[in-house]
């Protein structure tokens, strides 16, 4: 059986995550979102935290679902005030 060491690759995969979300503003409502990352027994996962609405949503998922760093996205999208 083959040990696979999540921490280490947590490391590697945890500054590009922030890095590719910290560049996402949405163009309507010029808002940030922010990452965590964390691992358990399946693998690493990415939190997407304070997305204004679905569309910049979607397009962090996409993008870190891209990276193929992570087996498990979720996606916390806020209600928008307007």
């Amino acid at each position: 059986m083959i040990k696979i060491d999540f921490e280490l690759e947590l490391s590697q995969a945890e500054p590009e995550a922030k890095f590719l979300i910290s560049c996402l503003v949405c163009p309507v409502h010029k808002k940030k979102c922010r990452v965590e990352c964390d691992y358990d027994n399946t693998g690493l996962n990415a939190y997407v935290k304070n997305c204004c609405c679905k569309k910049i949503g979607e397009v962090a998922f996409y993008l870190l679902d891209y990276t193929g760093n992570f087996q498990h996205i979720e996606v916390d999208i806020r209600k928008s005030s307007e």
